[in-house]
């Protein structure tokens, strides 16, 4: 008859998933033919040892975790490198891990030696818990636009099928698997996720919340100073875009990007209402408006206008100066023209009748004989200059003059005769 040849018992596994009874076992090989009594097992069988890496999990005060990797190969001074969910962790080259934070170190743990980084220990999972992902976003969205939230255990070695989906805290019907289509929504929205028959922590992704726009510094700001405002926001994923706003009757001014923004040199035009927003892909949050007052700086206002007084007085004390500097020049310019005085000229001679006393005792004579009662001159280049009453006065002007008579009148109560002497009663001399 025919013959076959199986293990007994046949290998367990193949993945370094050993128990301790599986570790050291005697195995024996079993022939079986088609005759019922034709079966043979060998006797003396094969031993197999197998040695390698396990973990072992222990809980310690205040409710963290001891990791303890060991081999059973006999090693000498091993170095232990450990892994979270396939990623390296930053403390190695011990045997010994401490777990403490229930949030942050959660996952899948591994260990492996130093030079045999191939072969690791079977995975353990500590502080099991939920996360949400957020994904189809790369960017910040638009309002409406779709994205895809999905839910997985904070243990990579660990998955399940059955999930269940909450908005604001109420159940999503429409989501059961382990991903949820959702759309962007402008204000304040939450999403989690949980696993049907577990009790493990929900994960929670949110759009921004509680977003404040704060202007610094925050004391009184005057004409020439710099302020900055600083956006903050609550948002889990973080905050993609902040964005900065001024508030118009006809319509919001945009200012620009970044938490902050610092403007230099303000003046009052700058007063007014500034708001921010917070945007991730989920969706976006608005501020409430801070108020920007901006004061008129008075020093420089009071230091400036003594600045254009002080100016103002040096030009008017410029312009007296000149001036009074042209009068003294022009004076000075006629006092040295060296003109030659002009001859008086007599304008008006008057000739009035004497007293009867005064012509009879006048010398009779054939030829008459003037008399000036007052002679004045008037010179178009020099002042007045006062004759004496009679002719015989002292002559006030020089000698080089020469007098001219415009017009002379006699004036006679009578015929004259011939020795009669006329006299003029005023000479005048116009210059």
């Amino acid at each position: 008859g025919e013959s076959a040849v199986s293990p007994e018992p046949a290998l367990p596994h193949s993945d370094n998933h050993w128990s301790e009874s599986e570790r050291f076992s005697a195995y024996k090989f079993r022939f079986i033919t088609d005759d019922p009594g034709g079966k043979y097992t060998g006797r003396s069988g094969v031993s197999l040892s197998v040695t390698g890496l396990k973990i072992e999990v222990s809980d310690t005060q205040g409710g963290g975790k001891q990791l303890n990797c060991s081999s059973t190969c006999t090693l000498t001074n091993p170095t232990y490198i450990w892994y979270r969910n396939e990623q390296p962790v930053s403390e190695q080259n011990r045997a010994v891990l401490y777990l403490r934070d229930r949030t942050v170190d959660a996952g899948s743990y591994s260990c492996a030696v130093k030079g045999h980084e191939e072969i690791r220990s079977a995975a353990v999972c500590v502080f099991e818990g939920l996360q949400v992902k957020v994904e189809g976003a790369a960017a910040a969205p638009a309002e409406g636009q779709t994205v895809t939230l999905t839910c997985s255990s904070t243990c990579s070695s660990q998955s399940y099928s059955n999930y269940i989906w909450y908005r604001n805290g109420q159940p999503v019907s429409e989501c059961r698997s382990s991903s949820c289509s959702v759309a962007v929504f402008s204000g304040e929205i939450s999403y989690s996720c949980a696993v049907e028959g577990r009790d493990l922590r929900y994960a929670t992704v949110y759009s921004p919340k509680d977003t404040r726009a704060v202007i610094l510094p925050s004391r009184e700001r005057k004409e020439g100073d710099s302020v900055t405002l600083t956006c903050s926001s609550e948002a889990g994923p973080p905050v993609l875009t902040f964005n900065w706003f001024k508030q118009r009757p006809a319509a919001d001014e945009s200012l620009g990007t970044g938490q902050n923004y610092s403007i230099t040199n303000i003046s009052s035009q700058q007063s007014g209402l500034y708001y921010c927003t917070a945007l991730n892909q989920l969706g976006q949050h608005s501020s409430a408006p801070a108020r920007l007052d901006v004061f008129y700086n008075t020093a420089a206002i009071y230091a400036a206008s003594g600045v254009i007084i002080f100016l103002l007085l040096i030009f008017i004390a410029v312009i007296l100066w000149m001036r009074k500097r042209s009068a003294q020049s022009r004076s000075r310019s006629e006092g040295n023209t060296g003109e030659p005085l002009s001859a008086p000229v007599y304008e008006t001679v008057s000739d009035q009748a004497m007293t009867s006393g005064l012509r009879e005792a006048a010398p009779s004579d054939d030829q008459d004989e003037v008399q000036y009662s007052s002679v004045q001159f008037k010179n178009p280049r020099t002042k007045k200059v006062p004759l004496s009453s009679t002719a015989n006065q002292k002559n006030a002007v020089n000698a080089e003059e020469e007098v001219l008579y415009s017009t002379v009148v006699k004036a006679n109560t009578g015929a004259p005769r011939k020795d009669e002497n006329p006299i003029y009663s005023t000479v005048h001399n116009f210059t």
